[in-house]
């Protein structure tokens, strides 16, 4: 038995938004390394302890950068994956979904960054209406 797959013509909307995606890492990696050297944390430590991050701003910021940027690596394999999946049917719809999952990724990054747990509620909400949507 024989089975095919057809890409679609406009499957090339579906990988320049996957593209995106590592862009957005990318961003939230640097956004990282800034607060971590605001906040005079040494490699390789990953976070700083809950009594530390309590006594510093910059300390609880960069908890948060590192929190925003491990929630992102902790579900973009699904992302990808799901995108690829539904862009195979509906490429335009899987392409814009993904840039505005980008999008609000960042808002929500920033919120984190910014206002901490609560402040990611803003970019968090639609972020997960795209991700239901797959």
């Amino acid at each position: 038995m024989s089975n095919s797959i057809t890409v679609p013509s406009q499957f090339g909307w579906v990988i320049g938004a996957i593209v995106s995606t590592a862009w957005l890492g990318a961003w939230q990696s640097l956004r990282v390394g800034a607060v971590r050297r605001a906040a005079g944390v040494a490699y390789p430590q990953a976070y700083v302890e809950k009594a530390e991050a309590e006594k510093s701003e910059a300390a609880f910021r960069f908890n948060c950068a590192q929190r925003a940027h491990a929630n992102t690596l902790e579900i973009i394999p699904y992302i990808i994956t799901t995108g690829l999946i539904w862009g195979l049917k509906q490429p335009l719809y899987s392409a814009i979904a993904l840039e505005i999952w980008v999008l609000t990724k960042v808002w929500y990054t920033y919120g984190y960054i910014k206002n901490g747990p609560e402040g990611r509620l803003a970019g968090a909400r639609p972020n997960a209406i795209t991700e239901i949507g797959k």
